[in-house]
C-alpha cells in the first residue's frame, strides 16, 4: 500500500478524526496535512506496520496535541448566523451549539472523549496513544463528561431566564 492508495480508502475517516479533535473544518484540514506529511516522510514504517491505520490515528493525534507548541489561530465559533436556513437547520444549530461546548474542553480531555466515543477505543489503548496511564484516561472522561453536563446544564438554564 502506498499514501495515495491509503487516503483513497480511509481520507474521509482522517478528516472526520481531525474534525471532531479540532472542531473546526479548516482545521481539520491543516491536521490532516500535517499528518500526511509524517506519514510520507515515515511510510515504509507506517505501511509496514501491522496496523497501518492505527498507526496514522496515533500520527494525527500527535500533530493535533503537538499544535499547543504552534501559535494557534483564533477559531470563529459557528453560530446559528452562519448557518444556511434549509430543512435541516434545527439540527445544524444544535450541532453549533454543542461544539462550543466541546471546544471549551481541554485538548488531552477531548481527544480522550473523541478516541472513546467515535473511535470506540478502550482505556488502554487510548492511554497508549496519548502517552499517559489508564486512570488518566478516565479521570480525562470523567472530567470531559462533568464538564459538558455542567455546560449544558448552565447554557439550558441561561436559555430558560431569557424566556
Amino acid at each position: 500500500m502506498n499514501v495515495e492508495q491509503f487516503v483513497a480508502e480511509h481520507g474521509t475517516w482522517m478528516l472526520r478524526l481531525a474534525y471532531l479533535l479540532t472542531g473546526s473544518q479548516y482545521a481539520a484540514e491543516d491536521l490532516c496535512q500535517d499528518a500526511l506529511v509524517k506519514v510520507i516522510t515515515s511510510q515504509r514504517r507506517v505501511f509496514n506496520a501491522r496496523h497501518p491505520k492505527a498507526y496514522v490515528r496515533r500520527i494525527i493525534i500527535n500533530c493535533h496535541l503537538d499544535q499547543t507548541r504552534i501559535q494557534k489561530l483564533e477559531a470563529v465559533p459557528l453560530n446559528s448566523a452562519t448557518v444556511v436556513v434549509d430543512d435541516h437547520s434545527e439540527r445544524l444549530t444544535q450541532q453549533a451549539h454543542n461544539w462550543r461546548h466541546i471546544a471549551k474542553l481541554s485538548r488531552p480531555i477531548r481527544t480522550a472523549l473523541v478516541l472513546r466515543y467515535y473511535e470506540d477505543l478502550d482505556d488502554a489503548e487510548i492511554a497508549s496513544i496519548q502517552g499517559c496511564s489508564r486512570s488518566t484516561v478516565r479521570s480525562n472522561v470523567s472530567r470531559g463528561l462533568a464538564q459538558l453536563r455542567e455546560s449544558f446544564t448552565d447554557q439550558a438554564t441561561e436559555d430558560e431566564a431569557h424566556r
